[in-house]
């Protein structure tokens, strides 16, 4: 059997919903395939500012875009570091960054704040 891609068993006409959560980016997302053949609609959380209207810029209307931070719905605390899309909700494992290369170089904490975060089953 031959290698088999979700074009094959998606029906045509289908499109996927993607749930990118902390959705910016560096390079394509990994669903950029299923974009470029209108096969997909996205629902991003992006809750930096520049990196949404990065997203807003390059998708357009015909995908969801929102600023919420996706958690427990509670307030937490955002641990900020010096590559923003490193940034997260979790504190930092140190040990766990030290197993992979250059990994503990781009998550330099760099600041904290509090967040409010959004419940998906809170979302319409």
């Amino acid at each position: 059997m031959g290698d088999l891609n979700l074009f094959d068993i998606l029906p045509e006409g289908e499109r996927i919903h993607v749930l990118d959560i902390g959705a910016a980016f560096v390079e394509e997302p990994p669903y950029q395939s299923l974009l470029k053949a209108g096969r997909a609609t996205i629902t991003a959380f992006e809750p930096d500012d520049q990196a949404r209207a990065r997203l807003l810029e390059i998708y357009g209307d015909e995908h969801c875009i929102l600023p919420n931070f996706v958690g427990t719905g509670e307030v937490r605390n955002f641990h900020q570091l010096n590559w923003p899309i490193t940034s997260f909700l979790l504190p930092q494992n140190t040990p766990l960054l030290l197993k992979f290369q250059m990994l503990k170089e781009v998550m330099q904490p760099v600041g904290q704040r509090l967040v409010e975060t959004v419940r998906l089953d809170d979302l319409h």
